[in-house]
């Protein structure tokens, strides 16, 4: 079933991880990329990288911060997650590259009206930040070899610029 677009403001970091996530993770990839896949970590890793369509992935994401707020403060949620050497990681490449802006930019998904009460519920600051923290929560979680092709994919798009125009 198709939603309405709804749109939040993110730093432009989140709009860029996102996306590398999604690349990871897309149910959808090319035979082209398929095949290098294949070659890189073998046919059975590709295909259990294969999970999400585009918005399917925020709506786990959504879920599963919902979760670990259920067991957890927003401050301490927010906190570890700040702290977590992954999340550094990501800051760091973002601030060591070139020409990154800082200005909130929109982010656009097609998700149920359940998800968007969630957002809305966990809504501490900016409906945008809960955006933020659901996608760095589910990239500091990301298992190993997914953390590490998410990463690669995560430098590319900044160093191209592609999803700053």
């Amino acid at each position: 079933m198709s939603y309405p677009s709804k749109s939040y403001k993110v730093h432009p970091m989140f709009r860029v991880l996102y996306s590398s996530i999604f690349e990871v993770l897309n149910r959808n990839k090319s035979p082209f990329l398929d095949y290098y896949l294949d070659k890189a970590v073998g046919e059975k890793e590709r295909q259990r990288l294969s999970q999400f369509d585009y918005n399917d992935l925020i709506i786990e994401m959504v879920n599963q911060m919902q979760d670990a707020l259920s067991k957890t403060n927003y401050d301490d949620f927010s906190l570890t997650i700040i702290l977590d050497r992954r999340t550094e990681m990501l800051r760091k490449a973002y601030k060591n590259t070139l020409n990154t802006p800082e200005n909130l930019t929109p982010t656009n998904f097609r998700v149920p009206p359940a998800t968007i009460r969630q957002v809305t519920e966990m809504k501490h600051e900016t409906l945008g930040n809960v955006i933020e923290l659901a996608t760095l929560y589910y990239a500091i979680r990301l298992p190993e070899l997914d953390f590490e092709l998410m990463f690669n994919v995560y430098v590319r798009y900044l160093e191209s610029g592609k999803l700053f125009m």
